[in-house]
């Protein structure tokens, strides 16, 4: 702001006073001064390895008898291990292809990440508790400046294919590779935030934000209310779930991470079943979905305890039976017995054909484009969807394309993975492996 009396400067700088270009050019040359030192940092810590942390390291701290000294000794810990992390990022984030790094969105995250980077390395390493409350103060403060993250990056993403096209973005290996790595870091540094700011609020069969006893079964019933809710919003009915097997079984994990996984998954099957048994039903198209969801055909959920896997089978292949057409010169009626409870007497009428109907399944050729974060079957979400903020509150059905791939990292780095299995025409079925949790380090991307 000029001085008192003195004129509102214009760009081309005629207006300026003396004094007021000195103060100026002065202030310039402290920015650029400033500019130049954090890029320097960014490039020394980017030179130091990663330090992947174990499982066990992370439930360690909260099981240690002298809690002050582990957590001094955690802090110390991440203070080292953070800055390597995200100057990694940062660095990735200003040398991306096709003008990506310009984006508005783009250039946002990776401000967020340099401010991040800046007040870590601003801070001395904590050795007293007063100076280890103060570094989890700022951890607090990085986990609320990038709880936006991914929409914010999707934004990018979304602006560049529209420059670009849907096939030239997607058929790019780069860009898949930086956004794995990308988000892969991510979910590690916010797990390592997230443990050690929870560690000071202890919660009852928690370790920071590691569930020592959660049960799958309870967090699949938690993670369908949430996905019935949100496929009713869009499309005015949903089909019903049914949860079997080990419901009663239960292990270490993050509730977090298995709900988004979840959640992420029945998206999937709800939509691919609506769409496929009730076409009229267009999102948000005016069509009533009166009595609707009691016809679509349910999805299962099959949880089974293995000795060092927990796994979670989703399927939505759906079977409908319907008398639908006349076969005309053919003195046999054709029809299969599906899979179904049909009893031992049932016969087919005398003029009608009875014949399964399994909607949905993804054709072979597409199987691979399902872990592409640009690829995505749904329209486009709202400008205001790629508005959330932290979390998946009021997550859109589908459009962003992120959700399987970022599933599958989720899974991963506590050890696990997704797999999908689909015949076209018949179904889907998504298997969820969670690794019980031991010594596995988590995976850092290189």
């Amino acid at each position: 702001i000029p001085l008192e009396g003195h004129r509102v400067p214009r760009r081309d700088g005629r207006l300026l006073t003396m004094r007021w270009r000195l103060t100026y050019l002065a202030s310039q040359r402290g920015r650029r001064g400033f500019c130049s030192v954090v890029t320097q940092q960014i490039q020394r810590f980017c030179e130091k390895p990663q330090r992947g942390i174990t499982l066990a390291e992370m439930v360690s701290v909260g099981q240690a008898s002298d809690m002050q000294s582990a957590l001094t000794e955690n802090a110390q810990m991440l203070h080292k291990e953070l800055p390597v992390r995200l100057a990694r990022r940062i660095n990735e984030l200003q040398k991306m292809p096709y003008g990506l790094s310009e984006m508005a969105p783009v250039q946002k995250v990776r401000g967020w990440y340099v401010r991040s980077f800046n007040d870590l390395i601003s801070m001395r390493e904590p050795q007293t508790m007063e100076e280890e409350q103060a570094f989890t103060a700022c951890l607090e403060k990085i986990l609320k400046r990038h709880s936006a993250v991914v929409p914010t990056m999707a934004q990018g993403i979304m602006m560049l294919k529209e420059q670009m096209g849907d096939d030239a973005v997607r058929k790019c290996p780069f860009l898949q590779d930086f956004l794995d790595r990308f988000y892969l870091s991510r979910i590690g540094v916010r797990m390592l935030l997230s443990q050690h700011v929870a560690l000071h609020e202890p919660a009852e069969g928690f370790i920071g934000i590691l569930g020592e006893s959660v049960c799958p079964g309870d967090e699949a019933e938690a993670a369908v209310a949430h996905a019935t809710h949100v496929c009713e919003a869009r499309y005015g009915c949903c089909p019903t779930v049914e949860i079997r097997g080990d419901v009663e079984e239960r292990i270490p994990y993050v509730p977090g991470h298995l709900h988004h996984m979840l959640h992420e998954l029945l998206k999937n099957a709800m939509r691919a079943v609506v769409e496929t048994h009730a076409p009229h039903l267009r999102p948000n198209g005016g069509h009533s979905a009166e009595g609707v969801s009691d016809s679509l055909p349910p999805i299962d959920i099959t949880i089974a305890a293995g000795q060092s896997d927990f796994h979670i089978r989703i399927a939505d292949q759906v079977i409908l039976l319907s008398c639908v057409f006349h076969i005309k010169q053919v003195s046999v009626y054709q029809w299969k017995r599906v899979d179904l409870a049909l009893p031992p007497c049932f016969t087919p009428p005398s003029h009608f054909s009875l014949f399964s109907l399994q909607g949905g399944g993804i054709p072979r050729s597409q199987i691979a484009n399902i872990w592409n974060y640009m690829y995505t079957t749904a329209e486009r979400p709202k400008e205001q969807d790629l508005e959330i903020k932290g979390g998946i509150r009021n997550a859109p059905m589908a459009g962003f394309g992120y959700g399987l791939p970022l599933s599958k990292l989720y899974a991963r780095y506590f050890g696990g993975d997704i797999d999908i299995v689909s015949m076209d025409g018949y179904g889907t079925h998504a298997y969820l492996y969670l690794s019980r949790i031991g010594n596995t380090k988590e995976p850092l991307p290189q």
